[in-house]
């Protein structure tokens, strides 16, 4: 990873912004700039430095686990950032990610520093952040082979009287099994469970004529994954396989029309049109992907965002139909010049089957 370029390509935007030096408190930018994962710290950034500010629990890290950094070590507890301001000579006006920073942190800095112009810049690394480079792209590519893998796996633990909790359970053991760094997240949802986009799993177990809905993703190298696939137990219904089939044929439509330079408006349209046209227009109710690095950031696949080469974004457009359950299909994949290289290659069968039938 580049973390020298990254840090420089931030330094590139303090003009546009008209800022001279820039606060980042938001967690996935730091560790995307210089690497550092802790829980607590602060990168502060001017045109020849770059300091790294935690405290002593985070001082082996800080020294070893970073990349273009100095730290600068101080008390647990203790907001650091103004004296590090005033003792480095930190020039302003001072850029800093308002969508990191609370209102009454901002007050401690705007008493403690009287004298500077405090910019807010919300999301000031996501431009960054949002094309990447081969290595973050084989990062994200690994973590989706072993979500590929853990979803061939799990098939034969889909089975009447498993809970939804157990199968979460399951799903994050074999990822960490597979090779992952961190389990991400696991939706696993049943029944009427599943018309739920974000369903947090419980005690339900599954049943006979269930759609199940599973939605989980992994971390390697710090990089993500993410994948829904749904599945359904025994015979499924008519309409059970109308909403599969639809969306389907929205995801697939989604997919085809990701290029460089088209906006997120177009693509969502691509896919929600399919779903309209089938009457379901109504049930799906959530924007059609996310941008997904470190951690979901910009440019979602939806109005109001551009896409580029390089951008990793999920198309995952969903049926969601209360008392009768809901369907998405999802993958992640690197716009291109001239199209969608998906990076998650689980089967993806174009009519709606139980737990590997599709083998």
């Amino acid at each position: 990873m580049d973390y020298t370029r990254r840090i420089n390509a931030l330094r590139e935007t303090f003009s546009d912004i008209g800022a001279a030096s820039a606060i980042i408190a938001r967690r996935d930018a730091i560790r995307y700039l210089c690497g550092f994962a802790g829980s607590f710290g602060d990168l502060i950034i001017d045109e020849g430095r770059a300091l790294l500010v935690t405290d002593g629990r985070y001082a082996t890290a800080a020294k070893n686990k970073t990349h273009g950094v100095e730290p600068i070590i101080g008390g647990q507890g203790l907001e650091l950032v103004p004296g590090v301001v005033e003792e480095r000579g930190i020039a302003g006006p001072i850029a800093f990610d308002s969508d990191a920073v609370t209102v009454a942190r901002l007050h401690d800095w705007q008493r403690a520093l009287p004298g500077v112009d405090l910019l807010p810049a919300p999301g000031v690394v996501d431009p960054i952040m949002a094309v990447k480079d081969e290595g973050e792209i084989e990062a994200m590519a690994e973590a989706c082979r072993i979500t590929d893998r853990v979803w061939e796996q799990v098939q034969s633990e889909l089975v009447p009287g498993a809970t939804e909790m157990r199968l979460a359970q399951r799903l994050a053991e074999l990822q960490l099994e597979a090779g992952a760094e961190a389990h991400g997240f696991a939706i696993v949802a049943s029944g009427p469970n599943s018309a739920y986009p974000h369903h947090a799993p419980t005690s339900r177990q599954l049943r006979e004529g269930d759609l199940v809905k599973v939605d989980f993703g992994c971390v390697y190298d710090g990089y993500n994954s993410d994948l829904t696939r749904t599945v359904v137990l025994g015979e499924a219904t008519d309409e059970q396989r109308r909403i599969y089939e639809t969306v389907y044929r929205a995801q697939v439509a989604g997919c085809a029309a990701v290029r460089h330079g088209v906006t997120g408006d177009e693509v969502d349209r691509a896919a929600r049109s399919v779903i309209e046209e089938a009457g379901y227009g109504g049930y799906f109710t959530h924007g059609l992907g996310h941008g997904l690095g470190i951690a979901k950031h910009p440019p979602h696949v939806r109005p109001g965002y551009d896409l580029v080469a390089g951008n990793a974004i999920t198309i995952e457009p969903g049926i969601y139909i209360e008392g009768l359950g809901g369907v998405r299909i999802e993958d992640l994949g690197i716009v291109t010049g001239t199209g969608y290289r998906t990076l998650s290659h689980a089967p993806k069968p174009p009519s709606l089957c139980g737990p590997g039938e599709w083998q």
